[in-house]
């Protein structure tokens, strides 16, 4: 069976490298790992970071889970995203633009003292 890759794992706010569920789950009907409950085809936008530059890229079949939202790609699809940031993104074309806001996470009371 296919493994799958989750959304998180796979660089949306994170730098790491992607993990594999252990699942195996491959199609829509499938139950989630996280949370137990059915998860849906798909298509997400998922971000990718490279050291400080964020790439987003539309359009990424997935799988959703209904419950808790996490979604989970196919190697093949994580395989292709990994190919379009190893090359800079030069095999795809720019759709859009964004301007995202930054934030600074706030410090706690103990460490402002």
């Amino acid at each position: 069976m296919e493994q799958m890759i989750t959304d998180t794992a796979a660089g949306a706010g994170t730098r790491g490298k992607a993990e594999r569920s252990t699942t195996g789950m491959q199609e829509a009907g499938g139950l989630c790992p996280a949370c137990g409950a059915t998860v849906i085809a798909a298509t997400v936008s998922t971000a990718l970071w490279e050291g400080d530059a964020l790439s987003v890229v539309r359009d990424v079949p997935a799988l959703v889970c209904r419950g808790c939202h996490e979604h989970y790609f196919a190697d093949d699809t994580v395989m292709r995203l990994d190919l379009m940031r190893a090359g800079d993104f030069a095999s795809a074309p720019v759709v859009a633009q964004m301007i995202v806001p930054v934030f600074a996470f706030p410090a706690t009371a103990e460490e402002q003292a």
